[in-house]
């Protein structure tokens, strides 16, 4: 590993929209150094470059600042953005992760990097041929949503129309 640190660009809830679509009043944009330094990663943890992020549709309720009996809780302010997503370890504090190893996080910061417990990391076999984007479409959030909605609920049968 080349260098000590990094600078990470991230984005975080500046205020809550309880109305609408949320904008740049609501959402904004820094930048943080990432120390990467062996003694500045706690133990178990690991340091990745995030390379694909996907911002689903409902990381929308958790920035509107209501409690709406959902399951997922409001995302505080001042707290960066998190989304499932896609990384490089860069840095590892857990003999079980190596740096080039690419991991996956459902609760991933939306920035160019970070650091998360190992445990909240998942390994991504890259040689099996799957494009990473896939991990998080298709075979992702937005795929499990589309195959609950059509198998579970909608109930689908041969020769039924399916309209997205």
């Amino acid at each position: 590993m080349a260098t000590a640190e990094v600078q990470s660009r991230e984005w975080y809830v500046a205020s809550y929209a309880p109305i609408g679509v949320p904008n740049s009043d609501h959402i904004k944009l820094r930048t943080l150094t990432l120390s990467l330094q062996a003694d500045s990663i706690p133990h178990g943890n690991v340091a990745f470059k995030i390379l694909y992020v996907s911002v689903d549709p409902y990381v929308r309720t958790q920035l509107s600042g209501l409690n709406d009996g959902l399951h997922l809780p409001q995302i505080s302010l001042g707290q960066v953005i998190t989304a499932f997503g896609i990384g490089k370890v860069i840095r590892s504090k857990d003999t079980n992760f190596s740096e080039g190893e690419i991991v996956m996080s459902r609760i991933c910061p939306v920035a160019e990097s970070g650091v998360l417990p190992s445990n909240l990391l998942q390994k991504i076999n890259h040689a099996d041929g799957v494009a990473l984007p896939d991990y998080l479409s298709c075979l992702g959030m937005p795929g499990i949503t589309a195959w609950v909605g059509i198998e579970k609920i909608g109930n689908a049968k041969e020769g039924s129309n399916v309209y997205i």
